[in-house]
């Protein structure tokens, strides 16, 4: 519904910015030269979105070192979990312990590709930013799922 009232509109609007009347095509300029008036206004405009989107641009970048500090609070989060970890899994049977640790191991693996991540983001530019905060947040997100499944995996392999 809200399609077909967005095409009504556009269709509208374009009928009326084109006029129903055809004008020659040997028009003439107004004296009070209204036409180069309208193009140093739609010149205008252009200039300060471009300005407004550098401003974003600008604004999220900055961010970039909220951003890192934060990273670096999660890491010392997931180590010291990782510890607690590594202190059940030592006191689990032996069974348990041998798949445990190499579960332990494959966390301190991604911890240290998170680390690598957050290398990325104290180097990024404004260029690479965006793409740098998307890898930043998807090891971030790996790793919080992945210390989930090794709680769960933990409560089921070792009594507490």
């Amino acid at each position: 519904m809200n399609h077909k009232r967005l095409l009504l509109l556009l269709g509208v609007s374009c009928l009326t910015g084109t006029g129903c009347k055809r004008e020659s095509a040997t028009a003439t300029v107004p004296a009070d030269g209204t036409s180069e008036n309208a193009a140093a206004k739609l010149e205008k405009a252009k200039q300060q979105t471009r300005e407004a989107v550098d401003a974003t641009t600008e604004y999220a970048f900055a961010q970039r070192v909220e951003y890192a500090a934060k990273l670096r609070q999660e890491l010392a989060a997931f180590n010291q979990e990782l510890d607690e970890l590594s202190t059940r899994i030592e006191l689990s049977s032996a069974s348990a312990k041998e798949e445990a640790k190499a579960r332990l191991q494959e966390l301190r693996n991604q911890i240290g590709r998170l680390n690598s991540n957050l290398q990325g983001v104290d180097g990024a530019t404004e260029s690479t930013w965006d793409e740098v905060k998307v890898r930043a947040k998807r090891g971030y997100d790996e790793m919080k799922e992945s210390l989930k499944q090794s709680r769960q995996w933990l409560r089921e392999k070792v009594s507490p």
